[in-house]
């Protein structure tokens, strides 16, 4: 990210994962976490949960994942819970 860009206002490394996809080939989809380093984007990672990732992905859908509660089961959500974010975010 360009240096003259504001930064977020906290030290060391931070990371929202709340994106959850359905992707055509892939039997339990696909996440993605962002990690913020310094106050700074710093990597987007899109992962599996236990399969191989393959070539030319079609997404199916698409959603924003939350906790329900505190350690409760993860739950898709249409809408980003901010509170969510600032738990992972330990704000």
């Amino acid at each position: 990210m360009p240096a003259e860009l504001p930064t977020v206002q906290f030290s060391g490394r931070r990371a929202i994962g709340d994106v959850h996809a359905e992707l055509a080939g892939l039997s339990h989809g696909a996440g993605f976490v962002l990690f913020i380093k310094d106050g700074r984007l710093d990597c987007l990672e899109g992962l599996t949960y236990d399969e191989a990732w393959h070539a030319g992905p079609q997404l199916r859908s698409w959603s924003y994942t939350c906790h329900e509660g505190t350690g409760g089961a993860l739950i898709a959500t249409s809408s980003r819970d901010l509170r969510c974010v600032r738990e992972e975010l330990g704000a």
